[in-house]
């Protein structure tokens, strides 16, 4: 065999075992666990809130430990020099366990550093949360979070932080030019509807959420028919309710891990 054709052939070689390894890469990224979540599937709002202080540490980890396998539930406010939090309302006000109130995005790090979050029963209050301090926790453990952006204004600063972990990350909003965003980032993103029973769907999301009170057959045909999950919420929900997986609802935001 000539010196050409035995390079030939190792080249071919080569390439097949470069092309065979880059496959088997593709394969593996497309194995995350939001990807590979089974439904139905329940998440539990703000990291949980009922029987511990709400967006905190302590709430994550007692929400997983009465329902282990649950979806953990935030919304993500920015600070006033952009650093991400995690927080429900646009104010401390209603959470501060010292009386504290303003605006979140009024606040410096020092400050955020200093709030605790008081119990919903009057026990010990908690730590407030930083984002990296959520993410730090439950990187590379398969643990997934359901994390709603309400500033807009810290799209950027968001999109980064979630990227490394976007296989465990389902990223959602009320507003569709964010959610917008999101899907041509590569996310995989809830879209939050509000006001209609008849939402205009994003192309490319992963999955739609409504009120229970909007769902019908017919809306929830629409919305599963474009590839998207259906999830709900509402006030009394329970993970799982076959009144709703007849709906062809799959997701169910609750304020109760026991439930």
């Amino acid at each position: 065999m000539g010196i050409t054709r035995r390079r030939l052939i190792l080249s071919g070689a080569g390439v097949a075992a470069i092309g065979a390894l880059t496959a088997l890469v593709v394969r593996d990224r497309t194995r995350t666990p939001v990807a590979e979540l089974e439904y139905p599937a329940a998440a539990v709002h703000r990291l949980g809130k009922v029987r511990t202080p709400e967006n905190t540490l302590a709430a994550a980890r007692t929400s997983l430990r009465e329902r282990p396998g649950v979806i953990l539930e935030c919304d993500v406010h920015a600070l006033s020099d952009g650093t991400l939090v995690v927080n429900h309302d646009e104010t401390i006000d209603r959470v501060a366990s010292n009386g504290e109130s303003g605006r979140v995005q009024d606040m410096t790090a020092d400050q955020w550093r200093a709030l605790r979050i008081e119990h919903p029963d009057g026990g010990a209050s908690e730590p407030a949360l930083f984002v990296d301090e959520l993410f730090a926790e439950y990187a590379e453990t398969g643990q997934i979070l359901l994390v709603e952006l309400k500033a807009p204004q810290a799209m950027d600063q968001f999109i980064d932080a979630v990227r490394p972990l976007r296989g465990q990350i389902i990223v959602q909003s009320f507003d569709d030019e964010v959610t917008r965003s999101f899907t041509r980032a590569g996310l995989s993103a809830l879209q939050l509807v509000s006001g209609t029973s008849h939402p205009d769907v994003v192309d490319g999301v992963y999955a739609v959420g409504m009120h229970l009170d909007r769902i019908s057959h017919e809306t929830a045909s629409r919305i599963t028919a474009t590839g998207a999950h259906l999830w709900t919420w509402g006030a009394g929900l329970v993970a799982h309710d076959p009144e709703y997986t007849q709906l062809g609802v799959e997701g169910f935001l609750i304020d109760d891990p026991a439930l």
